[in-house]
């Protein structure tokens, strides 16, 4: 009877052992399972991103209030139309349109770029003639950004070259529409 609660007991012992390993590998696997999910969550949006690098990205209005501002551009009360976009990872390019009240025109070109109107050159500087980069893949509406077709321009270049940097900061002024386009990059 003592040999046979032994053997009993015995048995009981093994069968634990054999749950304890049981679970334990259970719980290994449930935790290698989450891991390599999360690894492949990453991984896809890791994939992601780079799918979408160099994108150039477009806003308008409510959005661009503040990505404006974020450009060091004051704009008026009245400010309208407003239209941003922005392309780059490290080198940023940035293309800003807007109209304001004709009576706010020149006070607005003055704050921002401390010129007056004898000042500017009556010519659309390259590279703020360009139409906006993007990539092949995106499918932009971009016809907002129209400086070419600005009849009697008005431009300011300031072009600086730092070791290994460039900033370049355009603006042109559609006197009869009272628009004013920028172009801001560094790299």
């Amino acid at each position: 009877m003592v040999e046979e609660a032994s053997a009993k007991a015995r048995l009981r012992s093994a069968r634990f052992a054999v749950m304890k390993k049981g679970f334990f590998i259970y719980f290994l696997g449930l935790f290698s399972g989450m891991v390599l999910f999360g690894l492949f969550l990453f991984l896809r949006s890791i994939g992601e991103g780079f799918s979408h690098w160099g994108d150039t990205v477009v806003c308008s209005d409510a959005e661009v209030i503040d990505a404006i501002k974020s450009a060091d551009v004051k704009l008026p009360e009245g400010a309208r139309d407003l239209r941003y976009a922005i392309a780059g990872f490290r080198e940023h390019t940035v293309w800003i349109k807007f109209t304001v009240p004709k009576e706010q025109l020149w006070k607005t070109v003055q704050n921002n770029i401390f010129r007056e109107k004898q000042h500017l050159q009556s010519e659309v500087p390259k590279p703020l003639s360009d139409d906006i980069l993007f990539n092949r893949n995106q499918h932009l509406d971009l016809s907002w950004w129209n400086p070419k077709q600005v009849q009697h321009p008005l431009s300011w270049n300031h072009d600086e070259n730092y070791p290994g940097r460039r900033y370049l900061d355009q603006w042109l002024v559609d006197e009869e529409k009272s628009t004013v386009y920028v172009m801001r990059g560094d790299g």
